[in-house]
């Protein structure tokens, strides 16, 4: 299972490891790693939404700016963007989330 989940502009891949037997995600569309996990998705989500509020004052730490979430503007045609609507909202997720997620398994 693939899932992604947006937070303050931010958006994170997540899926479950076998390997290491919780839910793990990272935060996509930005250079700097960030990283998290949770027994849960609840627990995972809010792990996420931890680690982007904590993200300004780790990078003020180390001495780095913070990156803002990346915002790209893809025309689509009406009807495909419909189409895409009505499944983001049947998986739970916004048409970000579902298009991050879509170009995440393409790459």
């Amino acid at each position: 299972m693939n899932h992604t989940t947006q937070y303050n502009g931010f958006t994170a891949s997540i899926e479950y490891s076998e390997e290491d037997g919780c839910y793990v995600g990272e935060v996509v569309g930005i250079n700097h790693p960030i990283a998290f996990h949770g027994s849960t998705i609840e627990e995972t989500h809010s792990r996420f939404k931890e680690m982007i509020d904590a993200y300004p004052k780790m990078c003020a730490t180390m001495g780095i700016d913070p990156e803002e979430p990346a915002t790209v503007m893809i025309p689509l045609p009406a009807d495909l963007y419909i189409k895409a609507s009505q499944r983001a909202e049947r998986e739970g997720i916004t048409v970000r989330g579902l298009i991050d997620m879509a170009l995440h398994e393409a790459t």
